[in-house]
């Protein structure tokens, strides 16, 4: 979904900041992240992608292999 505040989210996640202006994600974009689960540290790659119609092809690549996926939607939005 295009507008969401997907990129908005990760920020917030990865970098602990926040933006008032976000521009449209064109693609795709990675992060990455050190985490500490069970005294392992964990390191993951985080993709935000674009929710426009003409990213889908490409952004399905990226789902590969994966071993999870965060959905992020804006309830208000009736369409």
């Amino acid at each position: 979904p295009m507008g969401t505040g997907k990129t908005s989210l990760l920020n917030q996640y990865v970098h602990k900041w926040f933006l008032n202006d976000y521009q449209n994600t064109l693609g795709a974009h990675l992060l990455s992240k050190t985490i500490q689960l069970d005294n392992n540290n964990l390191n993951l790659q985080i993709w935000d992608t674009g929710g426009q119609e003409r990213f889908r092809t490409l952004v399905s690549t990226f789902y590969k292999g994966s071993d999870g996926c965060l959905l992020v939607i804006d309830v208000t939005d009736e369409d």
